[in-house]
């Protein structure tokens, strides 16, 4: 279902217009359209087909858990340390089989893997553009899969308490601006 949605808004995005956005946010009430927006550059160049759609997906989910989990092992270990992650990771059999089929469990995974590498960079390397990045990925998380929350919140409310740091309130507020077409319509 989520292939057969990320063609109707391939269908849908052929004659954008200000008409089309409100139809584009509408189009699928339930689900978060941010995995099946991402295929459809790769429809546009490589035509429609099941083996587009997985190929688009793993193109850019699995170079976004790669660049993560390298970038987390380094913060927390060393450069080693991140590449025995991303051999791990990578060989792992559920990433395997995720990355072969056109769910939304691998785009998420690698997302909120992604916004825990950046929420770790942020800490480490204080620069404004580590929390746009993350108020970033948070809301792109949560735009691929509403269980997000379930992996991010936790993660957030520890950086909250544990930093007293405003900018953590702040990446909640960019995040929500972000989300409010899709959550707030």
């Amino acid at each position: 279902t989520y292939m057969t949605r990320s063609i109707g808004y391939n269908k849908l995005l052929e004659h954008l217009s200000i008409s089309n956005i409100g139809k584009l946010i509408n189009f699928s009430q339930w689900h978060p359209p941010f995995v099946e927006l991402t295929t459809v550059p790769f429809y546009r160049i490589f035509g429609i087909s099941a083996d587009i759609a997985v190929f688009s997906m793993n193109f850019i989910f699995l170079g976004i858990l790669i660049f993560s989990v390298y970038g987390i092992g380094k913060i927390l270990l060393n450069a080693k340390a991140g590449l025995l992650a991303v051999f791990i990771a990578t060989m792992y059999p559920f990433t395997y089989l995720l990355s072969r089929h056109y769910f939304l469990d691998f785009p998420l995974m690698a997302m909120v893997t992604a916004a825990i590498y950046f929420s770790l960079k942020s800490k480490q390397v204080e620069k404004w553009y580590n929390y746009l990045i993350l108020a970033v990925l948070l809301a792109l998380s949560l735009l691929i899969k509403r269980t997000a929350v379930f992996f991010i919140l936790p993660f957030v409310a520890y950086l909250i308490t544990s930093n007293k740091n405003k900018r953590y309130i702040l990446i909640l507020l960019v995040s929500g601006i972000l989300l409010y077409p899709w959550y707030g319509a």
